[in-house]
C-alpha cells in the first residue's frame, strides 16, 4: 500500500486492502486529497524545510459537487439563497482555514463553535458557490482530519453533504527529511538512479507497484465548468499534491480566474495545470498524450518537455508503460538520440512479475533487485547487483518504518512510534542508531501535554540534552510553535533558554509567517514580508527583510530582497512563482564603507516568442539570464557565493528552477567566468 493509496484510505477511515494480483498504477491508486501543510513540530529537518512557507497547499471546493439522482434530474442547482456550515467536532484555525472564493479570495469562514443547531451561514452565488480550504499548518506527523457539513437545499430538496479535508505534514512532495536519525518519514529516498537526462527516485512512502508512478487526476467541477481539482503525482515524489488552474493567476474571467486576489498561490507551490497536463513552477511541462482506458479522470505522464514547450518540442523524458489499462511505467527513456548531435537513449528499466517491480536496471549496466511485503506491498528490501549497499525495510501497520537492517542482516536504525488520536501508529517516540558499535537511544520525542512537547537529543547514555516545545492552546491555535526552551546543563538542568516567535496568525489572509523572533540573549529579529497589494490587506507571504537588533550594538539587516510578482504592469495576471530581482544584506550603501552589496538578477523580457505554438513570450518561462553582484572579498569564491556576507539561501533555491539550458542533452546551470562579476546561465 503506497502513500497515496494509504491517504485516502485516512479519509475515508482507513479500510486496508491487499496489493495481491495486478493493479494498475493510475486507475487504482488515484490523488490522495491531501492538503500538505508546514511543519511546525519536533523533528529538525522538517522545521528548517518549511521554515519560509507561508501556509501550504490551498484546494477549491465548488458545491454542489455531484450530478443528480433521476428524481432529481440535471442540471444540480442551489436553489436556497443561503448555505449552513458547521464542523463536527473541533477546529482548529492554526491547522486548517475555510474560506468563500477560490484561492482563499473571500472571507474567512470560523467554524469554531459551530454545530448543526448553531452553524455559520453564507450566501450562496447563484445556483452554485464557491469555497476553498488553505492548510496552514501541523505540529504533528500523524494527519489532521477534519469533517466539515453543510446544508442547503438542491434543486428543491435539502441536502446535508459531508466534506472530509485532511492536513498532514510536508514531506514526500519534495521537502522530505535526509533519513538519518529522522525515522525515514515518507519521501525519504532510498534508490536514487540516474543514467543521462533518465532519472528515477523510489522514496519511503511508496508501494512496489507504484515505483515510476506519475500521472495527473483531474477532476472537473460539475457546477461550474471551467473550474477543476487537480491531484498530481509527480515523478519522484512518495505522494500527490494539488496544483492550481492556470487561469487562477489572473483576476476576472474565466471561471477558475480570481474574484480577488486573496491567495496568490499555495505556499507551497510546485506547478499548475494547463488543459490535461501540470507543469513545474519553472514551467517544465509534463505531457500527457493518454488518459487511462477508464476514462479522461487520470491521466498519466507522456513526456517531460522543456519549459513551457508544446507537444510538438522536443522531449527530454519519455515514460513507457506496458499498456492502456494497467498503466505501469516499464521504461524511462531520456531522449538523447534527439539531441544535436544525436546520442544513444539512456534508459531505466522497470522489470515487473504480476504488476509489481522487483527489479530495477540502467543502460549502463547497474541493476538492484526489489523485494516487498505480499499483504500491503511496501518495499522490504533495496539489493543492489553484487550485495553491496543493500538495505532491508520493516514497516508498522500505518506503514512507517520501523527498522532498517542492511545486507547481513545488522540492525542500523530503529524506530518507535505510538498511536495518534485516530489510533494509527504515526506518533514517533524514539529513535535509536547503531553508534559505537551499539544501538543506542539518539533521539526521544515526548507528548508532555496538548501544549508541550518534548525533544530529547542523547549525547551519551542517559544523558540528553532536553528542547521544549510549547505552543498556543490557548488562542485555542494548538498547532502554532509559541515558544522553544534549551536547557544550559544535561537532563533539562541549568539555566532554561527560551525563545519567543510572533507569528500574523490572525492575519485574515491566513499566513503563519514567523513575524518576530525573541532571542535568549535579549536580541530581537524582525521579519519583514511584502506590502499589501491593490490597497487590501492581502500579501504573498514572501520574506523581503530580516533585520537583528541586540540590546547593546543596534542593529543589522541580514536578508534584504526584492521581488517582481506580476508579469504585466497591469497587475491582472501574476507569475506562476514570484522571481527575486535584488538582494542584499545590512552593510549595502551604510556607513562606514558604504559597500555595495547588491546582486541583481536579470530576466528574460519577454519581449520575443519562444513557442510559437503555444504563443508563450519569454516572461512566462521566468528565465534568469544572469546574476550580477559585486565582489567584496578579491579572493576566488564560488559563483553563488558572489556578495560576501549575503544569505544566499532563497537565491540558491530559485537557481536551479530557473538556470537551465534548451537544449534537452546539456547539462542544467549557471557559469560565472572568475574574472568577472556577472553569473551568465545558459537559455
Amino acid at each position: 500500500m503506497n502513500a497515496v493509496r494509504m491517504r485516502i484510505a485516512l479519509t475515508v477511515g482507513w479500510v486496508l486492502g491487499s496489493v495481491g494480483g495486478s493493479f494498475a498504477q493510475i486507475t487504482m491508486n488515484e490523488g490522495d486529497g491531501v492538503l500538505n501543510a508546514p511543519y511546525r513540530g519536533t523533528i529538525d529537518s522538517l522545521r528548517e524545510c518549511s521554515a519560509d512557507i507561508a501556509y501550504g497547499e490551498v484546494k477549491s471546493q465548488v458545491e454542489p459537487s455531484i450530478f443528480c439522482s433521476s428524481g432529481n434530474p440535471d442540471p444540480c442547482e442551489i436553489t436556497s439563497s443561503t448555505i449552513d456550515v458547521w464542523v463536527e467536532g473541533t477546529w482548529d484555525r492554526s491547522v486548517l482555514r475555510m474560506y468563500e472564493g477560490l484561492d482563499a479570495s473571500d472571507s474567512e469562514i470560523d467554524l469554531t463553535g459551530t454545530s448543526a443547531g448553531s452553524p455559520e451561514t453564507v450566501f450562496a452565488d447563484g445556483t452554485a458557490k464557491r469555497f476553498s480550504f488553505k492548510a496552514l499548518s501541523t505540529k504533528t506527523l500523524a494527519p489532521q482530519t477534519f469533517t466539515i457539513r453543510m446544508r442547503y437545499f438542491l434543486n428543491g430538496i435539502q441536502t446535508t453533504p459531508t466534506r472530509i479535508i485532511t492536513v498532514a505534514l510536508i514531506t514526500g512532495s519534495f521537502c522530505a527529511s535526509q533519513g538519518e536519525s529522522e525515522a525515514f518519514l515518507p519521501g525519504t529516498p532510498v534508490l536514487d538512479v540516474q543514467v543521462g537526462n533518465a532519472k528515477l527516485v523510489v522514496p519511503v512512502g511508496q508501494t512496489a507497484e507504484m515505483i515510476g508512478a506519475t500521472f495527473i487526476d483531474k477532476r472537473d467541477n460539475i457546477a461550474l465548468t471551467g473550474i477543476s481539482t487537480n491531484d498530481v503525482l509527480f515523478p519522484g515524489a512518495a505522494e500527490t499534491v494539488h496544483i492550481q488552474n492556470n487561469d487562477q493567476f489572473r483576476l476576472g474571467s474565466p471561471a477558475a480566474a480570481k474574484t480577488d486576489w486573496g491567495t496568490p498561490w499555495p505556499g507551497y507551490l510546485v506547478g499548475y495545470q494547463i488543459s490535461t497536463d501540470p507543469f513545474g513552477p519553472d514551467g517544465t511541462h509534463y505531457d500527457s498524450q493518454t488518459a487511462s482506458s477508464t476514462g479522461a479522470v487520470f491521466r498519466r505522464i507522456d513526456f517531460v518537455r522543456p519549459r513551457m514547450q508544446s507537444e510538438f518540442s522536443p522531449a527530454t523524458v519519455q515514460y513507457v508503460y506496458d499498456n492502456g489499462f494497467d498503466n505501469h511505467v516499464i521504461e524511462i527513456r531520456d531522449r538523447a538520440d534527439q539531441a544535436d548531435p544525436p546520442a544513444p537513449v539512456n534508459v531505466i528499466t522497470l522489470t515487473p512479475v504480476a504488476g509489481i517491480v522487483s527489479e530495477i536496471s540502467t543502460s549502463d549496466g547497474r541493476s538492484w533487485e526489489i523485494a516487498h511485503d505480499p499483504t500491503d506491498g511496501w518495499i522490504t528490501a533495496v539489493r543492489p547487483s553484487g550485495g553491496l549497499g543493500t538495505r532491508l525495510f520493516e514497516y508498522n501497520s500505518a506503514g512507517r518504518v520501523t527498522r532498517v537492517r542492511n545486507g547481513a542482516n545488522a540492525l542500523l536504525y530503529e524506530f518507535s512510534y505510538t498511536n495518534d488520536p485516530n489510533g494509527m501508529l504515526t506518533l514517533l517516540t524514539e529513535e535509536k542508531r547503531f553508534v559505537d558499535n551499539a544501538l543506542q537511544t539518539v533521539v526521544q520525542h515526548e507528548i508532555v501535554s496538548e501544549s508541550l512537547q518534548r525533544r530529547k537529543e542523547y549525547v551519551a547514555p542517559g544523558q540528553y540534552r532536553q528542547f521544549d516545545f510549547n505552543y498556543d492552546t490557548a488562542n485555542n491555535l494548538k498547532h502554532r510553535l509559541a515558544t522553544i526552551t534549551s536547557h544550559e546543563n544535561v537532563n533539562g538542568g541549568g539555566t532554561p533558554y527560551t525563545t519567543t516567535y510572533t507569528n500574523d496568525v490572525n492575519n485574515p489572509t491566513g499566513s503563519m509567517v514567523i513575524t518576530q523572533v525573541a532571542l535568549p540573549d535579549g536580541s530581537t529579529i524582525m521579519h519583514d514580508y511584502d506590502a499589501h497589494i491593490s490597497g487590501q490587506s492581502v500579501d504573498f507571504g514572501f520574506r523581503t527583510k530580516s533585520t537583528r537588533t541586540g540590546t547593546d550594538d543596534g542593529s543589522l539587516v541580514t536578508f534584504d530582497a526584492t521581488y517582481e510578482f506580476f508579469y504585466t504592469q497591469s497587475g491582472t495576471r501574476l507569475f506562476h512563482r514570484p522571481r527575486i530581482v535584488k538582494q542584499r544584506d545590512g552593510r549595502h550603501n551604510q556607513p562606514p564603507d558604504n559597500l555595495n552589496t547588491e546582486v541583481t538578477f536579470d530576466y528574460d523580457n519577454g519581449g520575443q516568442f519562444v513557442d510559437d505554438f503555444t504563443d508563450v513570450r519569454g516572461q512566462d518561462l521566468n528565465r534568469l539570464l544572469s546574476i550580477t553582484g559585486p565582489v567584496i572579498n578579491t579572493a576566488p569564491r564560488p559563483p553563488e557565493r558572489r556578495g560576501l556576507g549575503l544569505s544566499m539561501k532563497m537565491t540558491r533555491s530559485f537557481l536551479p528552477m530557473f538556470c537551465s539550458d534548451r537544449k534537452p542533452n546539456m547539462r542544467r546551470g549557471c557559469f560565472a567566468p572568475s574574472s568577472l562579476r556577472t553569473i551568465h546561465c545558459s537559455v
